[in-house]
């Protein structure tokens, strides 16, 4: 007689929602990214600042910094590889030589005229019309959730910014 193997593993529809969901954006997010590079080439990350730029005009690297959420570091690189694509200018602001003005050259106007929307301004969007308390609580499970997988400790870069 076959005995019959019992598992703990309980059904939980719930976490199963939320990681599918999970699932679907980290999904959207590559299958943007490799658009990006095939069809652009660029990544999404670089996309994500060219159209910042494009939409201020011209920024400083804390306001690019200030516009995609992250981190100066991050901006730093993204904004040094645009410049070697020839998709922006980089420039000493007139009014203080420690800081550097980014804008779209010709290249980097074109470029985006024939681009997608970014897949992270749709996010941001989305997060922006949130209730504030929801948001909050999202935040601190997001956190949470980061924290007890441990990957707390790393980097937190602009969405498939790699060696692009």
């Amino acid at each position: 007689m076959k005995k019959r193997i019992q598992t703990d593993v309980v059904e939980e529809p719930g976490s199963r929602y939320i990681l599918d969901a999970l699932r679907r954006l980290v999904r959207g997010l590559h299958l943007y990214a490799r658009h990006c590079e095939t069809h652009l080439g660029l990544s999404a990350a670089q996309l994500y600042a060219l159209r910042k730029i494009g939409e201020a005009g011209t920024l400083d690297l804390r306001g690019l910094a200030q516009a995609t959420l992250t981190d100066l570091s991050s901006v730093s690189v993204v904004a040094d590889r645009l410049k070697f694509k020839g998709l922006v200018h980089r420039r000493r602001a007139p009014d203080d030589g420690r800081r550097i003005e980014l804008t779209l050259s010709p290249s980097g106007s074109a470029l985006l005229k024939r681009s997608p929307d970014p897949l992270q301004s749709r996010l941001v969007e989305y997060l922006r019309k949130l209730p504030a308390v929801r948001r909050r609580a999202l935040e601190r499970d997001l956190v949470g959730l980061v924290r007890d997988v441990g990957l707390d400790g790393h980097a937190a870069r602009l969405f498939f910014e790699d060696k692009t």
